[in-house]
């Protein structure tokens, strides 16, 4: 999507933060990601090096090692996700902050503000990290300022440029409030994005749309930010008790995943034995908060650790919200691990928290499965990318068959199914398959519309015209 959507630097707004964009226009030349997904998996590296070079000593070599073996940020890096580098450029922003601090020199914060500015141009959740400083106390006023000016010298032009072109003052562009609005509903954040999903976000173009076709990101990301401050508080009983959850959730690994079956990914290609390392690590520095003090620049990580906590609150708590914070729970448990060594009372209460942590994350989360990833999502994104990349309906339907193998069941499945048999010339049998996906999800736009055209094919006249009505009239004007 990245490699194939490089023009969108030139027509603002961004549909997502531009660093990604940036990163495939200078990488890729004629739509190949291969070099997208080579530079990727170096910098999922990246974090390892700074964590090696913030200290001396077997605890920073240790942790290091660890998290060059980091499977979350291998699979950010191979899946050209955005979190790798975010994760690569936050690294080196509180590398660069420790060597600063630890050198005496002025202004030591500005150029990591600068990097963090730089991170939110691919995570955008992360310029949430500047007020979240404002808590601690370890962190002066003036070190404040030196990271917020430094961070606003590459966002505000960024920001300036996507509202100047039609979109929002938010470096998420135009995704915040679909996200918010996940987040506050068990029942969305459990379904992939599809017909299914079609049907539970459908809004009434008058009320959504009021500015055109130039405003529709801007208006329908305003409309979904409403919808979710108004169902927090209409039912706020009911959204706090989703918190809990939420946040386990967050911790959990491998972790829920929206876009794709994390779990199952992990295990096909062998990064499921590298979790155990990513959950030590994380427990490592979950259990320490309290004795990262050693170096000054340490004193406001936990920072960090308060923003994972706030964006899985907010959103969805989707694995791909952690990759960015990685680097920040990797040194913290480098430095959890130096002061554990040193201090033979506080290894013994790190101990117990961390026992804690693992028994929740790997006991508790996996019951949690009203957050989670439909089973054979995998194989249904597969399908979707052999019917819109390499129009081969044969290997679609065979991708589906495997969907069902692993238990994946919906329209979602239907739709797709009638998709790839109408363009293999089978309209009469991609008409039951439409129809099937309009029993389940019968608010679905795309499914109505998908069955008219089926239904026209197949000589179903006056069918079709009344299936494309009912999708126009779900839908107007699309």
């Amino acid at each position: 999507e990245y490699s194939l959507g490089t023009d969108a630097l030139s027509d603002a707004p961004f549909p997502r933060p531009p660093g990604m964009y940036v990163v495939m226009e200078l990488l890729v030349a004629g739509g190949s990601p291969l070099a997208g997904r080579i530079a990727g998996s170096l910098a999922s590296m990246v974090p390892a090096v700074a964590v090696a070079l913030a200290g001396t000593g077997l605890p920073f070599v240790l942790a290091s090692s660890l998290c060059a073996v980091d499977p979350y940020l291998i699979l950010a890096g191979a899946q050209l996700l955005p979190g790798v580098w975010a994760a690569a450029i936050v690294s080196i922003g509180l590398l660069l902050a420790i060597r600063r601090f630890d050198s005496g020199k002025a202004n030591p914060l500005l150029p990591t503000g600068v990097l963090i500015g730089a991170a939110c141009l691919f995570r955008g959740e992360l310029v949430l990290l500047l007020p979240i400083l404002l808590l601690f106390r370890g962190l002066r006023w003036k070190g404040i300022l030196n990271l917020a000016g430094g961070a606003s010298i590459l966002l505000v032009p960024a920001l300036a440029w996507n509202l100047v072109g039609g979109g929002v003052l938010a470096v998420p562009a135009a995704n915040g409030g679909l996200n918010a609005w996940l987040g506050t509903s068990a029942e969305l954040a459990s379904v992939p994005p599809g017909v299914e999903f079609e049907q539970l976000v459908a809004v009434p173009e008058a009320d959504a749309v009021t500015a055109g076709d130039g405003g529709r990101s801007h208006s329908l990301d305003s409309y979904y930010w409403s919808v979710a401050l108004d169902q927090i508080g209409s039912e706020p009983e009911r959204f706090l008790g989703l918190l809990p959850g939420k946040l386990i959730q967050g911790f959990a690994l491998p972790g829920p995943g929206r876009n794709i079956e994390i779990g199952r990914l992990f295990g096909s290609s062998g990064l499921v034995v590298l979790l155990p390392v990513s959950l030590i690590g994380l427990t490592l520095a979950l259990a320490g908060v309290g004795a990262v003090r050693r170096r000054r620049a340490f004193g406001w990580l936990p920072a960090f650790l308060l923003l994972q906590c706030l964006i899985v609150v907010v959103f969805f708590p989707a694995a791909r919200y952690r990759v960015a914070a990685i680097p920040a729970l990797w040194l913290m448990s480098a430095v959890c691990l130096e002061e554990l060594g040193e201090r033979p009372r506080l290894r013994i209460a790190a101990g117990g928290v961390a026992v804690a942590l693992l028994g929740l994350s790997l006991l508790v989360a996996p019951a949690l499965d009203w957050i989670g990833t439909r089973p054979g999502l995998n194989a249904i994104l597969r399908a979707e990318y052999e019917l819109n990349f390499r129009a081969d309906p044969a290997a679609a339907l065979l991708e589906l068959s495997k969907a069902r193998e692993h238990g994946f069941s919906g329209a979602d499945l239907h739709n797709l199914e009638g998709i790839a048999l109408a363009i293999g010339g089978e309209p009469d049998l991609a008409v039951a398959s439409f129809r099937r996906a309009i029993e389940i999800a019968p608010g679905s736009a795309t499914a109505w519309r998908n069955l008219g055209t089926a239904l026209w094919e197949s000589g179903l006249r006056e069918d079709a015209v009344e299936a494309l009505g009912r999708a126009d009239r779900l839908s107007p004007g699309t």
